[in-house]
């Protein structure tokens, strides 16, 4: 669920990290080790891709991370998500927050409705153990 966060205008995520998040071609993730020195999962890109090619060559953390964010800033400055890491879970391409509060109202209004059924089924349950 934190993907969709990454994808809302108030993230700290950039704003071309929220846009592709909000594309089609999100959907398609992997894990790598190449832009921390960690195991971490995010939108598959030629950066990821490069990097799990050499995964031989993956320094340590935070000595990875740092490499990677000195390639980062400067491709993300000139528009090349493809050599940004783009953070993102299994599902990220159903990401279409650009909202956070008007996301989390209308989760909890979706959730509200699926809850009351089995709120009234678990009240009637429990009225039923007590009659018996």
């Amino acid at each position: 669920m934190g993907t969709v966060f990454l994808a809302c205008d108030e993230s700290g995520a950039s704003r071309l990290h929220r846009e592709t998040l909000r594309q089609h071609h999100a959907g398609h993730t992997a894990l790598t080790k190449g832009f921390t020195g960690r195991l971490a999962r995010a939108v598959h890109n030629r950066l990821l891709e490069d990097l799990n090619r050499n995964a031989t060559e993956i320094l340590p953390y935070p000595l990875q991370r740092e490499l990677v964010r000195n390639l980062a800033i400067p491709a993300e400055a000139a528009g090349r998500a493809d050599l940004v890491p783009m953070w993102a879970g299994q599902s990220a391409n159903l990401s279409t927050c650009t909202n956070v509060s008007a996301f989390l109202t209308s989760l909890v209004e979706e959730i509200s409705e699926i809850a009351e059924p089995i709120v009234r089924w678990s009240a009637a349950y429990r009225e039923k153990q007590n009659l018996k």
